[in-house]
Protein backbone atom coordinates (compact mmCIF):
# COMPACT_ATOMS: atom_id res chain seq x y z
CA UNK A 1 0.00 0.00 0.00
CA UNK A 2 1.40 3.11 -0.70
CA UNK A 3 0.78 6.42 1.57
CA UNK A 4 0.13 9.71 -0.71
CA UNK A 5 2.90 12.24 0.03
CA UNK A 6 0.81 14.95 0.29
CA UNK A 7 -1.28 13.20 3.04
CA UNK A 8 1.80 12.93 4.70
CA UNK A 9 2.57 16.55 4.58
CA UNK A 10 -0.95 17.52 5.50
CA UNK A 11 -1.10 15.31 8.88
CA UNK A 12 2.68 16.70 9.62
CA UNK A 13 1.12 20.26 9.51
CA UNK A 14 -1.33 19.43 11.79
CA UNK A 15 0.72 17.62 13.97
CA UNK A 16 2.86 20.43 14.28
CA UNK A 17 0.32 23.27 14.44
CA UNK A 18 -1.42 20.85 17.35
CA UNK A 19 1.41 20.71 19.34
CA UNK A 20 2.44 24.45 19.28
CA UNK A 21 -0.86 25.19 20.13
CA UNK A 22 -0.58 23.28 23.25
CA UNK A 23 3.08 24.56 24.03
CA UNK A 24 1.12 27.81 23.81
CA UNK A 25 -1.82 27.12 26.59
CA UNK A 26 0.52 25.35 28.70
CA UNK A 27 2.72 28.64 29.21
CA UNK A 28 -0.53 30.67 29.48
CA UNK A 29 -1.73 28.38 32.14
CA UNK A 30 1.44 28.20 33.96
CA UNK A 31 2.36 31.73 34.19
CA UNK A 32 2.50 32.95 37.72
CA UNK A 33 -0.34 35.88 38.38
CA UNK A 34 1.53 38.95 40.26
CA UNK A 35 -1.51 39.73 43.11
CA UNK A 36 -0.92 42.80 45.22
CA UNK A 37 0.50 42.43 48.79
CA UNK A 38 -2.62 43.24 51.56
CA UNK A 39 -3.43 47.13 51.72
CA UNK A 40 -3.25 48.19 55.21
CA UNK A 41 -6.25 49.38 56.74
CA UNK A 42 -7.41 53.31 57.32
CA UNK A 43 -8.66 54.67 60.42
CA UNK A 44 -11.48 56.64 58.80
CA UNK A 45 -11.23 59.07 61.88
CA UNK A 46 -7.18 59.30 61.67
CA UNK A 47 -6.49 59.15 58.01
CA UNK A 48 -2.63 59.28 56.77
CA UNK A 49 -1.26 62.34 54.86
CA UNK A 50 -0.12 62.14 51.31
CA UNK A 51 0.19 59.20 49.52
CA UNK A 52 -0.26 55.13 51.73
CA UNK A 53 2.00 52.61 50.25
CA UNK A 54 2.33 49.18 51.28
CA UNK A 55 5.32 47.47 52.04
CA UNK A 56 6.78 47.41 48.86
CA UNK A 57 9.74 45.56 47.59
CA UNK A 58 11.52 45.28 44.13
CA UNK A 59 11.32 41.95 44.31
CA UNK A 60 8.07 41.80 44.06
CA UNK A 61 7.60 44.08 41.07
CA UNK A 62 10.80 42.94 39.05
CA UNK A 63 8.90 39.02 39.20
CA UNK A 64 5.74 41.09 38.08
CA UNK A 65 7.57 41.98 35.01
CA UNK A 66 9.55 39.38 34.51
CA UNK A 67 6.30 36.98 34.91
CA UNK A 68 4.34 39.32 32.67
CA UNK A 69 7.16 38.84 30.15
CA UNK A 70 8.66 35.11 30.20
CA UNK A 71 7.34 32.92 28.06
CA UNK A 72 5.61 32.65 24.70
CA UNK A 73 3.39 35.41 25.08
CA UNK A 74 3.03 39.15 26.89
CA UNK A 75 0.66 39.62 29.40
CA UNK A 76 0.62 43.48 28.68
CA UNK A 77 -2.25 44.03 31.08
CA UNK A 78 -0.09 42.67 34.41
CA UNK A 79 3.03 44.24 32.49
CA UNK A 80 1.30 48.35 32.32
CA UNK A 81 -0.59 47.58 35.83
CA UNK A 82 2.99 47.04 37.51
CA UNK A 83 4.90 49.60 35.70
CA UNK A 84 2.51 52.62 35.77
CA UNK A 85 1.69 51.78 39.70
CA UNK A 86 5.47 52.56 40.42
CA UNK A 87 7.13 56.05 41.40
CA UNK A 88 10.04 56.79 39.19
CA UNK A 89 12.08 55.88 41.82
CA UNK A 90 10.71 52.42 42.26
CA UNK A 91 10.88 51.88 38.75
CA UNK A 92 15.02 52.31 39.02
CA UNK A 93 14.93 49.96 42.24
CA UNK A 94 12.99 47.62 40.23
CA UNK A 95 15.05 47.62 37.24
CA UNK A 96 18.45 47.30 39.15
CA UNK A 97 16.63 44.05 41.04
CA UNK A 98 15.60 42.59 37.52
CA UNK A 99 18.72 43.46 35.68
CA UNK A 100 20.90 41.34 39.04
CA UNK A 101 18.50 39.39 39.53
CA UNK A 102 15.96 38.22 37.19
CA UNK A 103 16.84 38.81 33.22
CA UNK A 104 18.90 36.04 32.58
CA UNK A 105 21.99 37.64 31.32
CA UNK A 106 19.61 40.62 29.63
CA UNK A 107 18.51 43.96 30.78
CA UNK A 108 15.22 44.69 31.66
CA UNK A 109 15.54 47.01 28.62
CA UNK A 110 16.39 44.28 26.10
CA UNK A 111 13.71 42.07 27.82
CA UNK A 112 11.35 45.30 26.67
CA UNK A 113 12.87 45.34 23.15
CA UNK A 114 12.03 41.75 22.59
CA UNK A 115 8.52 41.59 23.75
CA UNK A 116 6.85 44.91 22.94
CA UNK A 117 7.18 47.03 19.24
CA UNK A 118 6.65 50.36 17.91
CA UNK A 119 4.58 52.71 20.11
CA UNK A 120 4.41 50.27 23.05
CA UNK A 121 7.98 50.04 23.59
CA UNK A 122 8.87 53.27 23.38
CA UNK A 123 6.74 53.81 26.31
CA UNK A 124 7.31 50.84 28.29
CA UNK A 125 11.14 52.18 27.56
CA UNK A 126 10.66 55.65 28.86
CA UNK A 127 9.00 54.47 32.10
CA UNK A 128 12.35 53.30 32.75
CA UNK A 129 14.52 55.82 32.06
CA UNK A 130 15.24 54.88 28.44
CA UNK A 131 14.11 57.38 25.87
CA UNK A 132 15.73 57.95 22.52
CA UNK A 133 17.30 54.46 22.50
CA UNK A 134 17.81 52.84 19.19
CA UNK A 135 18.67 49.26 20.83
CA UNK A 136 19.56 48.78 24.49
CA UNK A 137 22.36 46.87 24.45
CA UNK A 138 24.03 49.63 22.39
CA UNK A 139 23.14 53.33 23.69
CA UNK A 140 21.45 52.69 26.92
CA UNK A 141 22.29 52.33 30.66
Amino acid sequence: MQINTKTLFIAGGILAVGAVAAIIIKKRQSKKHFEMPPQPTIDPANPPKGRVVPDWSPAASAQALYDSMDGVTTDEDLFWATAESLSQDQRNQVQTYFNANLGEGSSLCEWIEGDFSWGSEDKALALFGHTGCTFCYSTCP
